[in-house]
């Protein structure tokens, strides 16, 4: 039975373990897509790129507290602006960071093989266990 109009994939969208029980599991729409090659230097750079940002921060916040602790009359208007800014790219990397790892596992979990796949389900009820 086809889905209904308005009512399919939304909030009642089934899981990939629903779909394996059901044996309704299409490779093309329901498993994650593999992973490219350059997957892992893709999360090694992004890795490497948030270090950096991160100790760009924490450099800019010592900086800024040894200003205020010396008590100068500068203004850090411009520095607050860039810490911001690299707060917000930290942010924007942290989350690329988890999406990555989570596309990492899941295509890890995917291109395990079932090995029942080679049966049709529906003649795969009628073999029974040796007694």
């Amino acid at each position: 039975m086809s889905g209904v109009a308005g009512r399919s994939g939304g909030r009642n969208r089934k899981s990939r373990a629903r779909h394996r029980l059901e044996n309704t599991l299409n490779a093309t729409r329901h498993q994650a897509k593999p992973l490219s090659p350059t997957a892992a230097a893709r999360l090694a750079d992004v890795r490497a790129d948030y270090d950096w940002h991160r100790r760009f921060v924490m450099t800019q916040r010592e900086s800024l507290a040894a200003l205020k602790a010396a008590g100068t009359k500068t203004d850090c208007s411009a520095m607050l602006r860039e810490m911001r800014f690299q707060v917000a790219l930290c942010v924007v990397l942290s989350n690329t960071i988890a999406r990555l790892e989570l596309e990492a596992r899941d295509a890890a979990v995917d291109s395990e093989p079932n090995p029942f796949d080679e049966f049709e389900p529906k003649l795969a009820r009628f073999i029974k266990e040796p007694s």
